[in-house]
């Protein structure tokens, strides 16, 4: 009986490893998408910072031209300054918001958040093998703690 108790005690420790496991796997699977959702939000600053940057000189051109000119520029170029007036009335909001407008930080931020992701998911993957190592270990020794169904050889011969 004491071997049972061993073995059944073996088994409770291994399935309270795996659930401790599978919760600091599911934590560390928020904190990943956590840190997806910055890195997007990030993304998506610096894109508005290119986009106003790649069609400002566009903006700056227009006051140049003489009026008939000017309008038929911005027929020729009606999505370039669609696209700018999208920039630059995102990145108002971002300074209306108290946001600085950083788009070096923001490029170093992306960086550091997307190197944090990458060694997150590793330690996932790891977590994720040992899990299934302590799976099977458990399968083991709830074999050995499940009482033999079938009679011993002696047990039958007995009878």
């Amino acid at each position: 009986m004491r071997t049972w108790a061993k073995q059944q005690t073996k088994t409770d420790t291994l399935k309270q490893k795996i659930v401790d496991l599978n919760s600091a796997f599911y934590v560390l699977r928020g904190d990943i998408v956590s840190k997806e959702k910055q890195i997007a939000a990030l993304n998506e600053r610096l894109e508005m910072w290119q986009q106003y940057q790649k069609y400002l000189p566009l903006h700056k051109k227009l006051p140049q031209l003489k009026s008939k000119k000017q309008q038929q520029f911005q027929e020729e170029h009606r999505a370039e300054f669609i696209l700018f007036s999208v920039a630059k009335k995102y990145l108002a909001e971002l300074k209306k918001a108290g946001e600085k407008i950083e788009p070096k930080k923001w490029r170093q931020d992306i960086a550091t958040q997307t190197d944090e992701k990458d060694l997150q998911y590793q330690q996932m993957r790891k977590m994720r093998e040992e899990i299934k190592g302590i799976e099977c270990q458990k399968k083991v020794a709830e074999q050995q703690t499940i009482p033999n169904q079938n009679p011993n050889k002696e047990e039958y011969l007995e009878l």
